[in-house]
């Protein structure tokens, strides 16, 4: 998140950030794998979760 910080503007930015650089799926501005995408993915509701903790802890911090 602080890498990528003025990229994120919405939780669909996060999703498809994580899906490209952790889940190493390949995604561009208009298209993903789907056979990839379906076999390799990230539940989205996990990636928005793990956003909203990492969130809280920076607050507390």
């Amino acid at each position: 998140m602080d890498r990528m910080g003025s990229k994120v503007r919405s939780d669909k930015h996060i999703v498809l950030l994580y899906y490209k650089f952790v889940d190493k799926i390949d995604v561009d501005k208009n298209t993903m794998d789907t056979k990839q995408f379906l076999n390799d993915a990230t539940c989205p509701v996990e990636i928005i979760n793990a956003k909203h903790m990492y969130e809280i802890i920076k607050q507390t911090e």
